[in-house]
């Protein structure tokens, strides 16, 4: 990751760490929802114009920047569309909720190509992979390195959330259903939303695990994807941590701004391939919302 990349992704971090600090000491009001409320049986648009980036662990590839960043939902009384991910509630009493999740992309692929989906949103794990050339950042790949495709796949599987009063708590079990790499996917995650006069504030931290299918498909290395066998690559099961913090401020019923900061903590399976040189994943983003 280049270094003026880096300085901003972690000025923003300190900076909404600073902005909690300050907060921390008043007592929080629970929000009764974060960011926009969506009355059942109705869409929501909203549009973010602004400037983030997302570091690549992936050897001379470039960040990922975001400048519009479009999110849309719609929740009936069982179905539901939520950005990209699409699901229908077979449970929901009291505090608990259990979703069939029908289809939500992955997004490991994001970090092997220059644009797709995850140019435009802002979540992630998680089209042809560009051509890699390892040889100036491991010394002991003497040769490039010519990726497969790497495919985006689709994933269902089940979600349980628990809605306490101070905080919510997601658990997700996703099964590959396109045959693209046949694996799995599970997260578990907590956030803890609040609010502080006109200010929504939201800190969420969680694990990712990954099976090992799922990591060799996007991070293994194929003997027909190398000249040097030295580099061939078996990806293991592997699993993640991350934080991510949120901020958003309305200022009238069209307008707000918002601010995001994650950090993402990559698993052995990953990092211990020959593709990629970082261990971690700092995302960053700034804007203005357009409230349709």
């Amino acid at each position: 990751m280049k270094l003026k990349q880096m300085l901003f992704l972690r000025v923003l971090l300190f900076s909404w760490l600073a902005g909690i600090a300050g907060v921390a000491s008043a007592a929080p009001e629970r929000a009764q929802c974060q960011g926009d409320c969506v009355p059942i049986g109705q869409w929501s648009f909203r549009l973010s114009l602004g400037y983030g980036m997302r570091s690549n662990p992936v050897i001379n590839q470039d960040d990922i920047t975001f400048v519009v960043v479009p999110e849309f939902n719609y929740y009936g009384k069982r179905f539901f569309i939520d950005d990209y991910d699409v699901g229908y509630t077979l449970y929901d009493k009291g505090n608990h909720q259990l979703n069939g999740i029908l289809i939500t992309p992955g997004f490991e692929q994001n970090f092997f190509n220059r644009l797709n989906i995850s140019h435009f949103s802002l979540k992630q794990s998680e089209v042809n992979a560009d051509s890699v050339d390892a040889s100036q950042d491991r010394p002991q790949a003497e040769s490039n390195i010519k990726l497969n495709k790497r495919r985006t796949a689709g994933l269902s599987g089940i979600e349980y959330v628990y809605i306490h009063p101070n905080f919510d708590w997601q658990t997700q079990i996703l099964q590959d259903v396109t045959k693209i790499h046949h694996g799995q996917k599970v997260r578990t995650a907590i956030s803890i939303p609040w609010q502080q006069g006109k200010n929504h504030y939201k800190f969420s931290t969680g694990l990712f695990w990954q099976s090992h299918k799922l990591i060799h498909y996007y991070y293994g290395l194929e003997a027909n994807e190398v000249s040097d066998p030295n580099l061939i690559y078996q990806g293991g099961s592997s699993t993640a941590a991350f934080i991510k913090g949120e901020w958003e401020r309305h200022i009238n019923k069209r307008w707000s701004i918002r601010g995001l900061v994650s950090y993402k903590w990559l698993g052995r399976g990953v990092t211990d391939s020959p593709l990629v040189e970082d261990k971690n994943v700092t995302t960053g983003f700034v804007a203005g919302v357009y409230h349709f």
